[in-house]
């Protein structure tokens, strides 16, 4: 289509086209509106052994029970199941689509089909809208790994001066925005206009078509009564 005939057709038809740009444009308004901020955080709690201060995770005599032991942590609060271990380079809830929730992971260093524990350690991931209900969700998860271990560890009458330690702050992570930035908006924005733009021209453009076809078979039909 030349520029005269657009012209022609906005002309023609203006009405339907303003029409159209509306009602699409505030259907993308409310699909924006309905998309929440989200904010996210990752951190690693670290099993210790008895009188150790955790300074990042290293390789000891202790850390196959270790590991052991932060399985059935994850276990016992009831995240992760009889199988707890996911890959550790598994994409982030925020990228599979999770707008509010959390996870608490035994790392697979391994694969998808040969799996490796090696670090006694337990992934914790909260997403959530606010950086507030991150922190407070993240606290949470942290007290009931806690409780858990200590409650495996009573079980069997182990003496504190003998208990697995857990450290919650070592391996904590910042709380990051990873939801939508004003660059992003401003780009997506733009081309969703393009395409509202194009989708409401192309669908004036058949509308305007079969009404002059229309219009053409009518003068046709009356022509023909006339002679």
């Amino acid at each position: 289509m030349g520029g005269s005939e657009a012209l022609a057709l906005l002309r023609r038809r203006w009405l339907l086209l303003v029409l159209l740009l509306a009602v699409e444009v505030v259907t993308v308004g409310a699909l924006g509106a309905n998309a929440s901020p989200r904010y996210w955080v990752r951190s690693e709690v670290v099993f210790v052994g008895p009188g150790k201060i955790a300074v990042g995770v290293r390789e000891d005599s202790q850390t196959a029970g270790l590991v052991n032991f932060a399985g059935s942590v994850a276990a016992a609060i009831g995240d992760d199941g009889d199988d707890p271990g996911l890959n550790s380079a598994s994409a982030p809830l925020y990228g599979i689509g999770v707008d509010r929730g959390y996870s608490v992971q035994l790392p697979n260093a391994g694969g998808q089909w040969v799996k490796s524990y090696t670090k006694p350690v337990l992934s914790v991931e909260v997403v959530d809208a606010s950086a507030s209900e991150v922190a407070v969700t993240e606290q949470l998860i942290d007290n009931r790994i806690v409780r858990a271990a200590r409650l495996l560890q009573d079980r069997l009458d182990i003496p504190a001066k003998e208990r697995i330690g857990v450290d919650v702050m070592s391996g904590r992570g910042p709380i990051v925005y990873v939801g939508r930035t004003r660059g992003g908006m401003v780009r997506g924005y733009a081309a969703l206009t393009i395409v509202i733009v194009g989708v409401a021209v192309a669908v004036t453009a058949a509308a305007d078509s079969h009404l002059r076809r229309r219009e053409s078979r009518l003068l046709d039909q009356r022509r023909t009564r006339v002679e």
